[in-house]
């Protein structure tokens, strides 16, 4: 309900730093290289420093919340799961998405890259999907 970011010193048990961000965040997820990626009430996915908490990229990505954020171990690119019941693939570095998986029926809670071939998806409608990409 804050619209913020916050970063915690765990050690000390201290917010280190908060940025507003102007929208509710789903959803959180760890990327490579002093980054980490968030996702929006708004459908949006943004990409920041961990220093600074510096925003970097901002994606349209969705047009219901973003549920899930998944880096790929293989490519680097960012996969996403929404409740538009989709799956989407992005390229880190421009936001350019690459791919749209269709078929649940219901808001995707999970995504896991099984090899560099495979995305396992699981939904809301109780359905559990392997996809070749």
């Amino acid at each position: 309900d804050y619209k913020s970011l916050r970063l915690w010193n765990l050690e000390m048990k201290e917010c280190e730093n908060a940025i507003k961000t102007g929208d509710i965040q789903t959803c959180l997820g760890r990327l490579r290289n002093g980054k980490f990626m968030v996702g929006g009430e708004d459908g949006s996915v943004t990409v920041f420093n961990i220093e600074g908490l510096e925003p970097i990229l901002s994606i349209n990505a969705h047009s219901e919340p973003v549920e899930f954020l998944y880096e790929s171990p293989f490519t680097g690119d960012i996969i996403t799961g929404s409740q538009d019941n989709l799956v989407k693939i992005f390229k880190v570095d421009s936001g350019a998405c690459v791919k749209i998986l269709e078929g649940h029926k219901n808001t995707i809670l999970n995504v896991i890259q099984l090899n560099e071939n495979n995305i396992l998806t699981a939904s809301v409608d109780k359905t559990i999907k392997i996809w070749t990409i």
